[in-house]
Formats: C-alpha cells, sequence, structure tokens
C-alpha cells in the first residue's frame, strides 16, 4: 500500500501529510507530487480571517452523529471545545442528559471564570 495521507488539514492555513510508499525513493517522489499539488491551490480568493476577534463572538457547535455510540464520540468530542471560550464572550452548546458532561462543564466554568449564560445544554434526544 501507497500514499499520501493527511494528518492534519486546515483550509487555507496548513496541512500535515504522511507520504507511505515502497522504498525510500518512492515516498519521496509522492513526497514530492503532493506538495505540487498543494502549489496549485489557488488562494487569490482566500478569506482574510476566520480567527478569533475582540469583535466576534464565537458559537462553539460539535454535534454527535446519532451513529456515535462511544462515549468517547458522543461526549468528549463536544466537550473538547469549552477550554477555547473566552469569558463573557463566547457560546458552546453541549448535550444534554449526560451527567459528566454537566460536570465537567462546572469544574471548567470555575476554572476558566465562564458564565452560566455561555453554555446551551441540548435535549439530549440525539
Amino acid at each position: 500500500k501507497r500514499g499520501v495521507f493527511p494528518l492534519l488539514f486546515l483550509k487555507n492555513t496548513t496541512a500535515t501529510l504522511i507520504s507511505i510508499g515502497v522504498d525510500d525513493a518512492d515516498v519521496s517522489l509522492l513526497r514530492s507530487q503532493a506538495e505540487h499539488v498543494m502549489r496549485l491551490v489557488d488562494l487569490s480568493n482566500k478569506i482574510e480571517s476566520v480567527a478569533l476577534s475582540e469583535n466576534r463572538r464565537q458559537l462553539w457547535i460539535q454535534s454527535p452523529r446519532p451513529e456515535y455510540k462511544l462515549v468517547t464520540q458522543r461526549y468528549n468530542l463536544p466537550n473538547r471545545c469549552i477550554g477555547l471560550l473566552r469569558p463573557g464572550v463566547d457560546v458552546i452548546v453541549l448535550p444534554g442528559g449526560h451527567e459528566p458532561t454537566r460536570e465537567f462543564w462546572s469544574f471548567m466554568k470555575d476554572v476558566l471564570d465562564l458564565g452560566e449564560d455561555q453554555v446551551i445544554f441540548s435535549s439530549g434526544a440525539s
């Protein structure tokens, strides 16, 4: 098996790829081909900034897919964005009906000095 596979891809900013080949020469060839293709991307219409800005609020919504059954998929994924909240500014939507998520929110709220109005808990039905 051989190819170039993404490990991390952030649109219009950075990409970390891994090349897997049959030998070192094959890996080098795949790497140079991937670099060539990445340079073909037209960046003339790129967005100036999608970063956090003091004059913008962020609404963090990370909804798990209904078929996700593992706790790590259904609850840990949405909870990972709590640490990105800025006190008194941003809002996050978290899955309701899951006591450990509520406990984690309470802990993070105290640690990060967040307000109760910065979280919206879903119904927990999905």
